[in-house]
């Protein structure tokens, strides 16, 4: 039985109490943006974002197209190859060479006796080599094909890797969020029960449980902010830029947006025709094939020309006399047996062998990732659309709980209940849409899809990248490799298989 003088008392913690929710729910309601509200819609309590600039996830890939330590290495083996390549068509080009010889003669009574000088230029030129040095071009040509698609391959793992960075960031916003908003519900329920026991109703065991209640929070708080701290620190190494510079911009919650994926058989198409992984262990077939045709000709002759002008002349004194000297020398090698030649084209020929099956499993392995991120998606999607029914249901029981043990009609155990069922929710909501992102970032990965800077069109296309300067052979033609596989011409006919 409540005593008399204890009703005034509990009319007005009920009615501190009232006020409290009801600027509480006013506050959440006003300057919301339309993500917040969407938020709010889903039912989680709406995102607080740092005050500075929006860093978007073009802006992620500009920036680390232009800093990462590990696409700055990749752009430098290009460099690396189109050096080799270059050092491939110094061989069409001729030699040419200066030299001269002084010869000073002494006899017995050390007189010196007359001075005899030689001076000329010579240029060496390979005439005919059986097509060795077009092998060796098409090896260079397809190192260098190789390396530029390492380079493609290794942006669209490092834009995934940002994508699924940027979602944790999100993911641990959206949770720090829903931990706070936990504390202050378990805050608030220490006030009831402390309330209710002023008014005589409750039990003192309710007010300890409360306050066990809000060191457990208060403990998840300090967890969820060591979990965004982790994430913004991941975000910061993914892009190549300093972690404060994360913590003090505010990030587009991508997490709301539907994945929009091509159907399966498109994108298993899109695979096989253009993943940078693919294309690259192909180029290394076909250097290996290049190289191995190379070999092969070792065993062929070559011709060399050489054609020299020099000066030759005698020093006696009193009168100088020189006379000039024209050479031309024809050389032809013929190399009937080197002994190294059929070890090396069998080691080149199983190193081609290899790369194709690297290739089919490569291939396999791709698909089979393909398919697990679709079905991610999907599984993801489900998983949302459950944990919404799911939330809008512990909202309801945490409201009647609420309600219930206010009014001294439920223990704090069924609040306690309703509260964790309430926090699970709204976890497994941000947990749903946070994997449902993730898996499609997997799904363009597994495509070979990386996101273009701002202004590109074509995914396939490497950002910042332009046309790499190839030298120019003296005798023999030969085009530029270009940036993209499919518009790659060879130096040489392709005669291997």
């Amino acid at each position: 039985m409540v005593g008399v003088e204890a009703v005034p008392t509990m009319i007005r913690t009920l009615l501190a109490m009232m006020i409290f929710l009801l600027a509480w729910g006013t506050a959440w309601s006003e300057d919301l943006t339309p993500e917040q509200k969407t938020i709010q819609e889903l039912g989680l309590p709406p995102m607080v974002m740092p005050s500075g600039t929006v860093l978007t996830l073009e802006e992620a890939f500009s920036r680390a197209w232009e800093s990462h330590p590990a696409l700055a290495s990749k752009r430098a083996i290009v460099g690396q190859n189109v050096a080799k390549l270059a050092q491939v068509y110094a061989l069409y080009l001729p030699t040419v060479g200066i030299a001269t010889q002084q010869i000073f003669q002494f006899n017995s009574l050390e007189a010196l006796l007359p001075r005899e000088g030689t001076t000329y230029v010579g240029i060496q030129q390979t005439l005919f080599d059986f097509g060795q040095r077009n092998a060796q071009a098409r090896a260079a040509t397809e190192s260098l094909l190789s390396s530029r698609i390492d380079l493609q391959s290794a942006w669209v793992d490092q834009v995934e890797t940002i994508r699924e960075a940027y979602y944790k960031v999100l993911l641990t916003s959206m949770l720090l969020v829903v931990a706070q908003d936990d504390l202050v519900r378990n805050q608030q329920s220490l006030k009831y029960a402390e309330g209710l026991l002023k008014a005589g109703t409750k039990s003192m065991i309710d007010v300890t449980q409360a306050k066990f209640q809000v060191t457990q929070a208060q403990g998840s708080l300090a967890s969820a902010q060591n979990n965004m701290l982790d994430a913004q620190i991941s975000l910061a190494q993914a892009i190549g830029i300093e972690a404060t510079e994360v913590q003090q911009r505010a990030l587009v919650d991508e997490l709301l947006e539907i994945p929009h994926l091509v159907a399966i058989e498109q994108a298993e198409s899109q695979m096989d025709t253009s993943h940078p992984d693919l294309l690259s262990l192909e180029a290394q077939r076909r250097s290996a094939l290049a190289t191995r045709r190379y070999n092969a000709l070792l065993n062929m002759p070559s011709a060399t020309g050489v054609a020299t002008y020099g000066r030759f002349g005698n020093y006696p004194p009193p009168t100088p006399s020189t006379i000039g000297v024209y050479s031309v020398t024809l050389t032809l090698s013929f190399p009937f047996y080197t002994p190294t030649v059929v070890p090396l084209m069998q080691q080149f020929e199983a190193l081609a062998e290899q790369l194709r099956k690297d290739r089919e499993n490569r291939r396999l392995q791709l698909a089979q990732a393909l398919r697990t991120a679709y079905a991610d998606v999907a599984g993801a999607e489900q998983r949302v659309v459950v944990a919404i029914d799911e939330n809008k249901v512990a909202v309801e029981n945490y409201r009647l709980a609420s309600r219930r043990y206010e009014t001294g009609l439920g223990p704090f155990t069924d609040l306690v209940n309703a509260r964790g069922f309430l926090l699970t929710a709204r976890r497994d909501i941000s947990n749903a849409l946070y994997d449902r992102k993730v898996a499609e970032a997997k799904a363009l990965q597994a495509m070979g899809s990386a996101a273009p800077l701002p202004g590109e069109t074509a995914p396939e296309t490497l950002p910042g990248t332009t046309p790499v300067p190839t030298p120019s052979p003296a005798p023999t033609p030969s085009p530029s490799p270009s940036p993209t596989p499919e518009a790659s011409p060879s130096p040489v006919p392709d005669d291997e298989p």
